[in-house]
């Protein structure tokens, strides 16, 4: 059985990824899918933890 990675680019080119989708969670869907561990330099994945924590406080406020 396999272990599905993702591996996240620099910042930059992130960064321009998501200015190609409408929202975070539609960008998130999107870079990690259904994997279960991200590789890549530490800013790119602090950037997806952020959105991703983000996110999470939007629905726990009733924002979304």
């Amino acid at each position: 059985m396999g272990f599905n990675k993702k591996y996240l680019p620099d910042l930059p080119e992130l960064e321009i990824i998501r200015s190609k989708f409408s929202c975070d969670e539609d960008f998130l869907r999107k870079i990690i899918g259904k994997s279960e561990a991200l590789i890549g330099p530490s800013n790119s994945i602090r950037y997806i933890e952020t959105m991703e924590e983000s996110i999470k406080q939007k629905k726990q406020n009733g924002n979304f």
